[in-house]
């Protein structure tokens, strides 16, 4: 892991190439913090590797346009203080978006007790060293217990309404629920819900199965009645992988609302693994805190976040 080449390439750009041939692009900010998003398929075999403790970053010191010193990313290590002290609980672990929460976790050493309804089957899916944990979210006995010393919760979950009708109501509303007030009793530091644009509207497409989002819309104010900080991340259609032919488009961020039936912008799709991402870094930047955040990706964007410099401008939602 020593043949880690890091080259200033761009303003405010740097890449990184590790042993495996994969090249990842960090983006400076002027805040003083630094941000990485890979450059090549979200699910490379050596995410992991290149991200765990035995990774090491150099930087050539060479300040870009407009800046004074380099910027120093708290997260280029595993010593960094950024994740450090958390301890993660996450709730749709198996899923496509949960299993990418995970594995983002994994990769930053936090260590991270799932929610899993088979053990056996999450066994087979999720890495070896998470912890897992029997349970439903619709069963409030199971949660206390499985929470245990749990310090931030991330919930992906999702029904099924095709396969069950009462799944919106069970798994979005009460599940998330029941998720909140276990958590709001342990008194969590940070809660993180992946919802989907649309939920604030009735006559959403999706909500012909069910009222799958009307039952999403009513979690998520039990979150924000909760007291407890959150951030709640509404994405468009969910990929595992780009469009043949096509790079991953770049982030698209904006307020609760703004997607969905005309005249709102149109909704588009956006990867599972930058979800998880956003997911991830709101556990540690102040300005996710109470935020509701609806995330697509275009062609045309930079392959970059404007997570903390996005987040300023998005209003705090009502309830």
């Amino acid at each position: 892991m020593d043949a880690i080449i890091v080259i200033n390439t761009s303003p405010g750009h740097l890449n990184c190439t590790c042993y495996h041939g994969h090249t990842r692009s960090h983006l400076k900010y002027s805040n003083r913090n630094l941000i990485f998003r890979s450059k090549g398929p979200p699910r490379s075999p050596c995410r992991t590797l290149c991200r765990s403790s035995a990774l090491r970053v150099e930087e050539d010191l060479t300040p870009a346009d407009g800046e004074v010193v380099p910027i120093v990313s708290p997260r280029l290590t595993s010593s960094s203080s950024a994740f450090s002290d958390l301890r993660a609980f996450v709730a749709g672990a198996t899923g496509g978006t949960g299993r990418a929460i995970v594995q983002r976790l994994v990769a930053e050493n936090i260590p991270v007790r799932a929610l899993v309804r088979d053990t056996g089957k999450a066994a087979g899916v999720l890495p070896l060293n998470v912890e897992l944990i029997k349970g439903d979210v619709y069963q409030f006995s199971t949660l206390q217990q499985a929470l245990g010393d749990c310090n931030v919760v991330l919930v992906a979950t999702g029904s099924r309404p095709a396969l069950d009708p009462f799944g919106p109501f069970n798994i979005d509303y009460q599940g998330t629920a029941n998720l909140v007030e276990v958590a709001r009793r342990a008194g969590v530091n940070k809660f993180v819900l992946v919802s989907s644009i649309g939920a604030d509207e009735p006559f959403f497409p999706l909500n012909l199965l069910f009222g799958v989002l009307f039952w999403k819309k009513r979690g998520e104010e039990a979150l924000q009645r909760s007291g407890l900080q959150y951030t709640i991340v509404r994405p468009g259609g969910l990929t595992d992988t780009p469009r043949q032919g096509q790079a991953p488009g770049g982030i698209i961020m904006e307020g609760p609302n703004t997607f969905g039936l005309p005249p709102k912008k149109s909704p588009g799709s956006i990867l599972r693994s930058q979800v998880a991402d956003i997911c991830v870094d709101s556990l540690v930047l102040p300005e996710a805190a109470n935020k509701v955040v609806e995330v697509i990706t275009a062609p045309q964007e930079p392959n970059r976040t404007r997570f903390r410099h996005t987040l300023l401008d998005v209003n705090m939602p009502s309830v």
